[in-house]
């Protein structure tokens, strides 16, 4: 039975300066996503969004890594969340975000809530309120991480 998170990751624009973590939706087959884990995102690039294939990698050896907060403990099979967010559409018609432009943030928020219409109570809010409390996550664990010397993940609930 998988997990379903979000991590977080730092980013910069092109002048190297620090600009809103990235969002990534991850599976693992652990609580502490140490093992290695699926990831579906979303990038903006030149031309425009492109969604690329999923990858499989060991997010402590990310360098850019804040943390994770974890959305779900689920029984749908691995192949099947798996097919879902490969198969998730770049854009969805209806933005249930709450937010005001497309991004990672909104795309992971989107393809959330599109799977919690089909199992009720998968999120613990509102998808319009994922935002915030992702946010207020993401400064909780920056902080873990300036206080703590381990590499371990710091993992959190939504």
């Amino acid at each position: 039975m998988p997990f379903i998170g979000i991590a977080t990751h730092e980013q910069v624009n092109r002048h190297g300066q620090p600009i809103s973590p990235h969002w990534t939706i991850v599976l693992s087959n652990t609580p502490h996503f140490n093992d290695e884990v699926h990831c579906y995102h979303i990038v903006n690039q030149d031309p425009g969004w492109s969604k690329p294939p999923v990858r499989v990698r060991l997010l402590q050896d990310s360098p850019t890594i804040i943390g994770i907060v974890l959305v779900a403990h689920v029984a749908q099979p691995m192949p099947e969340l798996d097919a879902y967010f490969a198969a998730a559409p770049l854009c969805y018609r209806q933005d249930r975000s709450g937010l005001f432009m497309w991004s990672c943030e909104s795309w992971v928020i989107n393809a959330l809530s599109v799977l919690a219409d089909a199992q009720p109570g998968l999120l613990p809010v509102r998808a319009e309120h994922v935002y915030e409390r992702v946010h207020a996550r993401i400064e909780e664990m920056r902080r873990l991480k300036r206080q703590s010397s381990s590499s371990r993940l710091v993992v959190t609930n939504l």
